[in-house]
């Protein structure tokens, strides 16, 4: 399913870089290198009948046609947060999970969604991993779905897994595939996703967490693939390449989100001195949204709270701030601290709640640091 002649096969606001061996091929497409960044093929080979779209420069060998182009990504800038709203107004509304018109549960040997019979939008909301017992793969099943019905599966929670066999190269032989234009698997929350099983993972996907990490390590996407955040497209060493992405459209009928406006608020770090009340300049945070339902604040394990946006550093007036956080409660670590000041023994602090009611003014927090100890010699870990 290659895209069609005239179209960017590859946008990108980094950098491609071809290692030796593999090769990108891009025939029948373009790869299109954002401004200031280049297009690194030593090793690789491009597809003749491709073409090469960048904006900075270009190295190694290139056997297809090459278009310097210094706006090559603009036309793109404005698709992630676009992306990011729809993926949360797909999965909540007032954020409340979205009602489902049917159910999903998970089975061990696999996890049957069974619809309504008669909603042409099927909505389910899935708030677990889609595995088999100790993570092995499982079969996706789906059940009295309407003929022509869209499918939106809205998959809840911080660090999701689909492992499967389902799904197969042959349509007559396998099921899933007939769902295949008409399904999103949508991640509105998810930090980490990992794709991986045997199968042919049938259906178009949405990750909308911008700090996101997807990781595809199963043969086949078989519909369209959009991330705001990150991808790793790799194979297992035990069952070697051939990995790929194919392009299917997605013709379903999806909530209308065009003019969704959720409600957002922020939350404002002021850095100061313990003692003296000065404020500080270089303490780095994060913020972690609570969304795995544990008591207290888990960055680390295998379903830590969601971290959210960039990390942010306080300025010169000591200030840090998250903005566009959606209604909810978050915590923040501390990563960093001035030079001369310590850490505290336990850098999280929270919960702090943004809601309707203060979303327009913001939550403020003053948090602050001691000096290190002086000290001298190998052992001096504060100064």
């Amino acid at each position: 399913m290659p895209p069609p002649n005239g179209a960017d096969f590859l946008a990108t606001g980094g950098n491609v870089t071809i290692a030796s061996g593999p090769r990108l091929d891009t025939t029948g497409g373009n790869v299109t290198i954002a401004s200031g960044q280049r297009l690194d093929t030593t090793g690789g080979l491009i597809g003749e009948q491709g073409i090469v779209r960048y904006a900075g420069t270009e190295t190694g060998t290139v056997t297809g046609r090459l278009v310097h182009a210094p706006d090559a990504a603009q036309p793109y800038t404005a698709l992630r947060n676009q992306l990011t709203t729809a993926s949360r107004c797909y999965a909540r509304i007032d954020d409340r999970p979205r009602p489902a018109t049917g159910t999903a549960v998970n089975e061990n040997t696999q996890t049957v969604f069974r619809g309504d019979g008669t909603s042409s939008l099927q909505v389910f909301n899935v708030d677990f991993n889609l595995t088999a017992a100790h993570g092995g793969q499982q079969g996706i099943v789906f059940r009295n779905i309407p003929d022509d019905a869209t499918i939106l599966v809205n998959v809840l929670g911080g660090n999701r897994v689909i492992n499967t066999f389902s799904g197969g190269i042959d349509d007559s032989t396998s099921p899933l595939n007939a769902y295949r234009e008409q399904l999103l698997w949508n991640f509105p929350d998810a930090s980490s996703v990992r794709l991986a099983g045997t199968g042919q993972l049938q259906g178009s996907f949405l990750m909308g967490e911008q700090a996101s990490m997807t990781t595809v390590t199963i043969p086949g996407i078989n519909g369209r693939f959009f991330t705001t955040g990150s991808l790793t497209h790799t194979s297992l060493a035990e069952r070697g390449g051939g990995q790929e992405f194919h392009a299917y459209p997605f013709v379903g009928d999806l909530p209308d989100c065009s003019g969704s406006n959720p409600v957002t608020g922020e939350v404002r770090v002021l850095k100061t001195d313990a003692e003296t009340g000065h404020v500080l300049r270089g303490a780095g945070f994060e913020a972690w949204r609570e969304t795995n339902g544990i008591a207290g604040p888990q960055t680390i394990g295998i379903n830590p709270d969601t971290r959210v946006g960039p990390a942010c550093a306080t300025d010169p007036a000591g200030l840090c701030t998250f903005d566009g956080l959606r209604l909810g409660e978050y915590y923040l670590r501390e990563t960093a601290v001035p030079e001369g000041y310590v850490l505290p023994t336990n850098p999280v602090f929270g919960l702090y709640a943004v809601t309707e009611e203060n979303s327009a003014t913001g939550v403020a927090v003053e948090l602050s640091n001691q000096r290190g100890k002086p000290c001298k010699g190998e052992t001096c870990t504060n100064a």
